[in-house]
């Protein structure tokens, strides 16, 4: 009879506890909103789920293992921000095709000579959701995209790098046609560098992209001191603060013990950005309140490819968004700023079919 009686109480203390908790997502979700963006039930179903998320899937943003995720099903297709003028371009379904374990291909439309491509350099831990708002914006404007995901790895032993690079350089030339842009976020900039490195070392492959290359994005590069790198690495493979001041800490020490190994490829990464051997439109996004991209560094590199190479250079700097967060938080603002640079690329122009139809 005890027994019985404990199991019982369990039960209901369990339902009991579900249903005060199970407010806090609702809560949570609607005060990220204005009140102009509020939901309401005539548009859309609500689904409130919960879930244990494990540490290799967990979100940068994440600070508990326990997420409330609000799922939003819509009787028409939502679009990405509510001001923007590409919402009414619906979106084609992207056959994907997985090249190797760090790149993999989203064709929205068939390959030809005239088709752009994106190459997405991802940040560390980016999930699929979070890339697909970036691939989504390029994929409405008639963009196939390639997607390359970084591994704490390929920063932490930088010669790992080398061989990655040559083969996205080497897929680009044989397997790409038309105009490429490129769009780096955080330590994705890191690998792009190395591509650079490669083209700078191999003529034919320098000769090959050269002219496709038509511009860059690059969003919350890692740069400054050595302190603003470990504090990328460890907030990409770590989900509490505690957790990743132990990694920042350990990072930095191992720095110090390999010297030799990483410090002198970081030097050579950053010098080669800021000689740029692909003179083409420069767009950077940065925050001022973003302690893992130095202001005062992203101001020194704006400079250079403005004064010493004669590169036209947008920068757009945020007020109070962290790292690799600004499409996240200000996506209107983004995608403006983005749609106005592309077409100053004019990589979309008429020859590129897009749908216009929901």
């Amino acid at each position: 009879m005890r027994l019985v009686f404990l199991s019982r109480s369990l039960q209901h203390f369990s339902v009991y506890r579900n249903k005060i908790t199970d407010f806090r997502p609702v809560l949570r979700h609607f005060s990220r909103y204005p009140p102009q963006q509020e939901l309401t039930t005539a548009t859309h179903n609500v689904t409130l789920t919960s879930s244990v998320i494990q540490p290799k899937s967990i979100l940068p943003f994440s600070r508990t293992i326990f997420s409330h995720r609000i799922e939003l099903v819509s009787k028409r297709p939502v679009s990405m921000a509510s001001n923007s003028r590409d919402d009414e371009l619906s979106i084609p379904e992207a056959k994907i095709t997985k090249i190797s374990a760090n790149i993999e291909r989203h064709d929205y439309y068939p390959q030809n000579e005239k088709r752009p491509t994106l190459l997405l350099l991802s940040w560390l831990s980016a999930t699929p959701r979070a890339l697909d708002r970036f691939r989504h914006i390029y994929a409405s404007h008639g963009f196939n995209v390639v997607t390359v995901l970084s591994k704490p790895f390929h920063f932490i032993w930088p010669k790992s790098s080398e061989p990655l690079a040559q083969e996205i350089c080497e897929y680009l030339i044989s397997h790409t046609q038309g105009p490429i842009v490129i769009h780096g976020l955080s330590i994705g900039g890191f690998i792009y560098s190395y591509c650079l490195l490669h083209a700078m070392e191999n003529k034919e492959v320098f000769d090959a992209l050269e002219n496709r290359i038509q511009g860059h994005i690059f969003d919350s590069l890692v740069v400054g001191e050595l302190e603003n790198m470990a504090e990328g690495v460890s907030k990409g493979s770590a989900s509490y603060p505690t957790t990743r001041y132990v990694v920042q800490k350990v990072i930095l020490l191992y720095f110090w013990l390999a010297h030799n190994h990483t410090i002198p490829h970081y030097d050579r990464a950053i010098e080669v950005f800021y000689n740029m051997p692909f003179r083409t439109p420069m767009l950077v996004y940065y925050s001022k309140i973003d302690t893992m991209c130095s202001n005062e560094a992203m101001e020194n590199l704006t400079k250079t490819w403005r004064e010493k190479y004669s590169l036209d250079v947008v920068p757009k700097v945020f007020d109070d968004t962290q790292h690799v967060f600004h499409l996240r938080e200000h996506p209107d603002e983004y995608k403006e700023v983005l749609m106005n640079f592309l077409d100053k690329l004019n990589v979309h122009s008429d020859h590129i079919q897009v749908p216009s139809q929901l």
